[in-house]
């Protein structure tokens, strides 16, 4: 009888085999659900991609509508407007611990035959972000296909070169920009809206 109590007390622990068993199938669970999660955090981190995106379009648009200091485009040109010159008090933190660049993103605001349409550039300090893309693509495509890595800087470049704004934001700036009339591209009668 006693050898039988014995027995007992010393089979409270778990055999090799079991302990072998959980290990693989915690090494199954984990192989099964570590990508996923590591998925579920990049869309996170593009959806705020987007969402930012959206909201500086709307913000841009406000802007656009409300104030009387921004001249409207004339008839197939167009105005950028620059997170430097917006309220960006909303945009202070990008995804990836980043922030969003200042001077590098804008709005494009694209008069077409009278019609307003706005396209965002919005760039973190890691050159990623939404490049040219108006709300309808923010919509309606998947966020893996919006977001970019290494994207150029296209606010310096257009400041140097603004005659080349056709083939840099994919229209004319206002105000005699195209003829190469530099003074009205970035004087105090600009169609670069920024700081």
């Amino acid at each position: 009888m006693k050898n039988k109590k014995i027995m007992k007390k010393n089979k409270k622990g778990f055999t090799l085999i079991e302990l072998l068993a959980a290990m693989v199938i915690l090494g199954i669970i984990s192989a099964v659900a570590i990508p996923n999660v590591i998925g579920i955090l990049n869309n996170s981190r593009n959806s705020q991609y987007v969402s930012d995106a959206k909201k500086l379009i709307s913000v841009a648009e406000y802007k656009f509508r409300s104030s009387s200091d921004i001249k409207k485009p004339s008839n197939n040109n167009c105005i950028v407007m620059t997170l430097n010159y917006l309220d960006n008090s909303e945009f202070e933190h990008a995804p990836n611990n980043s922030s969003y660049n200042k001077d590098e993103s804008y709005v494009i605001i694209n008069n077409v035959n009278n019609r307003y349409t706005y396209s965002v550039t919005l760039v973190d300090s890691n050159n990623k972000g939404i490049e040219k893309k108006n709300l309808d693509d923010l919509v309606n495509s998947k966020y893996s296909d919006l977001i970019k890595d290494n994207i150029s800087s296209t606010m310096k470049e257009l400041k140097n070169r603004p005659d080349l704004s056709t083939q840099i934001l994919g229209c004319c700036l206002d105000y005699n920009c195209a003829n190469g009339d530099n003074a009205h591209c970035l004087g105090p009668n600009s169609s670069i809206y920024d700081k």
